[in-house]
């Protein structure tokens, strides 16, 4: 008796699907067929080797759990790419110590003018920046050192305040990475001994010193200006013939007061009447003219 064609095409049919039955019954995989799996869908698992690769339509293997599951595109925003969920987005920076501290800057912003970079919490200097500096005063022994154009600078600004019988006492100026990050890592010790967590000391910590790299000290740029017998940042500057002196004379020199009272939200820094930065005679004068400060005058938020 001849088989018709179509005959022998059910018997193959069903040869192949017994052989797959088998292998799957061997392989110990026929527990891992999705639920409601029937004869009609054996000719796409024959294409499933059950370890990602070919699946049924809308199946995925799940390794964790030794099953197919439904698989569902990942939602995409608008641009195409995947979306991301505020709990499970990490905030990206390149910030050396980003994971130490949990604090995520972007890169410090520089304008056309060097003398104008804007250093801060949020914008960090890359981890092996240099600055070429000088003696700004000579006549202490611990010779603070700054960016060399703005020690020649200073050296003028403290000339020419002696001459008015005012002296600008070099506190704190230019300082390495090395030495801001021991200042931070102090500040947020005696917080940290104080009572608080220590997220919450990093972040009360800077309030009033930034972390390494975020520093505008770091730039050479930056100085603490102390007077004679309060060797010390002093809240009480804000109140000396000293003080006085800088507000009026200060940008003739390049020099501006970095962090002013009732700028706080805008810098994100306390009124400190003792940090003075060199930013250059134009755009100090201008500075000192329209009452801005740094970020205001760049047009920067923070």
């Amino acid at each position: 008796m001849k088989l018709r064609v179509g005959n022998i095409v059910v018997l193959a049919l069903i040869v192949i699907a017994g052989l797959g039955l088998y292998f799957a019954y061997v392989n110990k995989d026929i527990a891992k067929l999705p639920a409601g799996t029937t004869g009609a869908t054996l000719a796409e698992l024959w294409e499933t080797n059950w370890e990602g690769h070919t699946h049924p339509p809308g199946m995925s293997w799940c390794p964790k759990c030794g099953s197919l599951t439904s698989a569902q595109p990942a939602p995409t925003t608008q641009a195409g790419s995947s979306a991301t969920t505020a709990a499970t987005k990490r905030p990206y920076s390149d910030y050396l110590y980003a994971k130490e501290y949990q604090v995520y800057p972007g890169k410090a912003v520089v304008d056309n003018d060097k003398y104008l970079i804007l250093v801060n919490s949020n914008h960090a200097l890359p981890a092996r920046h240099s600055v070429k500096t000088e003696v700004c005063v000579t006549v202490y022994p611990e010779m603070r050192q700054m960016e060399t154009q703005a020690a020649r600078q200073y050296k003028k600004m403290y000339d020419a305040a002696l001459e008015d019988g005012i002296e600008l006492i070099p506190f704190s100026a230019y300082r390495s990475t090395a030495q801001q990050k021991e200042a931070f890592d102090g500040e947020i010790s005696a917080l940290v001994e104080g009572g608080l967590g220590r997220q919450e000391a990093i972040e009360r910590a800077m309030l009033t010193i930034q972390p390494p790299c975020c520093s505008e000290h770091e730039t050479g740029l930056a100085i603490d200006i102390t007077r004679k017998g309060v060797w010390r940042t002093d809240p009480g500057f804000a109140d000396s013939k000293e003080f006085e002196w800088l507000q009026k004379n200060a940008h003739k020199y390049g020099f501006i007061l970095r962090y002013p009272s009732g700028k706080e939200a805008v810098t994100g820094i306390t009124y400190e009447p003792w940090h003075w930065r060199y930013v250059g005679e134009g755009p100090a004068t201008e500075m000192w003219k329209s009452g801005q400060c740094l970020e205001e005058y760049l047009n920067i938020k923070n």
